[in-house]
């Protein structure tokens, strides 16, 4: 199969969304009276040593694409001319970087060096968006250490409404924000140019902590073709790479109740216990050839929060309602009141034993107060594996895990009425290897294939008493959703098991993605499916 049927087939293929975690160099190569030179020009990452080169053309133009994200020592070398080297040139994930250089005619050989970054204008894309660097990440305040909070920094970008967050609670834990007036759940998430997305509540399904994390962009408006798929913004995070130098980091955050001051609606300090703690590391194996990196992150959180709700006050629970100001009528008598609003006999069995499930009043007649505890415990770790195996091959393999569980001890979609707890199990895993070839100084191909686990068990139901014990005459649907029924009783709070859940769901992605930089003349064309 020659180029141009294997061109041929890509064009005409249903999908592009081969969002590769690149970026490129391109530029011209002039004399001093601004003629074209024709100029071999390298491309070497400082970090690992890897090379990447190019001649430029008879107009002095060159492209160096599909290069992974970091600092360039870029060279420029012409017969006759003194061969010139910039650096560092700073690559950030899906940005192409324009330099132009003029050499200088040398009568013996000479070297001229720059040491400054290029200016970071891209001019080849009327992409809108943003980038974070790792050092942005670590550096800047972020409560949790969740990354995507830097988003919020970016034009557009405006987090969810209270109201979303406590109506969703875990099912909205991914959406972090909404981009140009969009829904958050048209948002797409990517690491390493795999989709990273859960197609079930939409949001990311993995977050990479932030040590593990060498830079992020939001592309916010008129993104390449390649970030199809959504109607909304792409988040793309590029994990961090190794290389020739040994380097590891270990840190833990503390937050802990002595430091704090309580609750205007609470008696005493509400208990919290927080540590989040990890480490990374990340060395060559083989200089400038083989790099491994490598992270693990712990979080531990157990925090408590007042809840109150409206119960029956003691006499009303031995059926005396003489105070609630207005008459109780018995329906089943046809709407004849209680004498003295007084219930003395015949109540209903199941009523009895629902009363049981209200607690009893503490804070006044009819109000039940307490502080109860909720705990979010989570672990991640993943391992990331660079090859340079030649000037023309790259390959490179990462897996991720995360996984955790989230006990609510009073269930926003439930009872304010503690008793009836729930809880969320998450487990994440991630796996991607890619191949970047260079056939030519102007055809460049990369080969990506990726899988993506994502489990959650979405309220789980840990108050299982079942309706038949309550007196019902019929038994819970599932195993798995066995609890008592949710009451509604007007003039007090709810009481019983949560209205939604359990939801037990997986989900299994898998992608190939390939994508081909062609370089002709004065353009520069990329094909991909």
């Amino acid at each position: 199969m020659n180029v141009k049927y294997a061109i041929a087939l890509l064009l005409v293929c249903p999908l592009a969304w081969a969002q590769d975690p690149v970026g490129a160099i391109e530029g011209s190569v002039a004399d001093q009276s601004a003629a074209a030179v024709s100029a071999r020009v390298a491309a070497t990452n400082l970090a690992t040593g890897f090379v990447r080169q190019t001649t430029a053309n008879a107009s002095g133009i060159f492209r160096i694409p599909l290069l992974p994200v970091g600092e360039y020592r870029v060279t420029v070398d012409a017969p006759h001319f003194a061969t010139l080297v910039q650096e560092p040139v700073t690559l950030n994930v899906s940005q192409t970087v324009r330099v132009e250089y003029q050499l200088q005619v040398a009568a013996v050989k000479a070297t001229v060096t720059v040491r400054a970054d290029a200016p970071l204008v891209d001019t080849s894309s009327n992409a809108l968006g943003a980038v974070v660097t790792g050092r942005e990440i670590v550096d800047l305040p972020l409560n949790g250490r969740n990354f995507s909070q830097l988003g919020l920094l970016q034009a557009g970008v405006a987090p969810l409404t209270n109201g979303l967050v406590q109506a969703g609670g875990p099912l909205r834990q991914g959406q972090t924000y909404s981009v140009n007036g969009g829904r958050p759940e048209q948002n797409m998430y990517t690491v390493d140019g795999a989709q990273n997305l859960n197609r079930m509540d939409s949001g990311y399904a993995l977050k990479i902590p932030v040590d593990a994390i060498a830079e992020f962009r939001i592309l916010t408006q008129t993104a390449a073709p390649e970030y199809g798929g959504t109607g909304g913004a792409t988040t793309a995070v590029v994990t961090r790479a190794a290389g020739n130098k040994l380097h590891g980091s270990l840190y833990e955050f503390i937050r802990n109740d002595k430091l704090d001051t309580r609750n205007f609606f609470s008696p005493v300090v509400q208990p919290l216990k927080q540590n989040q703690f990890g480490g990374t590391a990340g060395g060559a194996l083989k200089r400038d050839r083989l790099f491994l990196f490598g992270y693990y992150e712990g979080f531990r959180n157990r925090q408590a929060q007042t809840t109150a709700a409206t119960v029956p006050s003691l006499l009303e629970r031995s059926g005396d309602f003489s105070g609630i100001g207005k008459p109780l009528l018995n329906l089943a008598a046809g709407g004849v009141a209680f004498p003295n609003n007084k219930i003395t006999a015949g109540i209903n069995p199941v009523a009895l034993n629902v009363l049981q499930l209200y607690p009893l009043p503490n804070a006044g007649a009819n109000l039940f107060r307490t502080t109860v505890t909720g705990t979010n415990y989570y672990d991640q770790a993943g391992a990331r594996l660079d090859f340079n195996a030649s000037s023309k091959d790259q390959f490179f393999a990462r897996f991720s895990y995360s996984g955790g569980y989230d006990y609510n001890p009073v269930s926003v979609r439930g009872t304010p009425v503690p008793g009836f707890p729930t809880r969320d199990d998450l487990k994440t895993d991630s796996a991607e290897i890619s191949s970047t070839h260079t056939f030519s100084p102007s055809l460049t191909n990369s080969f990506r294939s990726s899988f993506l686990r994502y489990l959650f068990y979405f309220d789980l139901r840990l108050n299982q008493i079942s309706p038949s014990a309550l007196g019902f005459t019929y038994a819970s649907a599932s195993s798995a959703g066995q609890g008592p029924p949710f009451f509604n009783v007007a003039g007090y709070s709810p009481v019983g098991g949560a209205i939604t859940g359990p939801r037990d769901s997986a989900q299994n992605s898998f992608e190939e993605q390939d994508s081909l930089s062609w370089i002709k003349g004065a353009h520069s064309l990329k094909f991909g499916a």
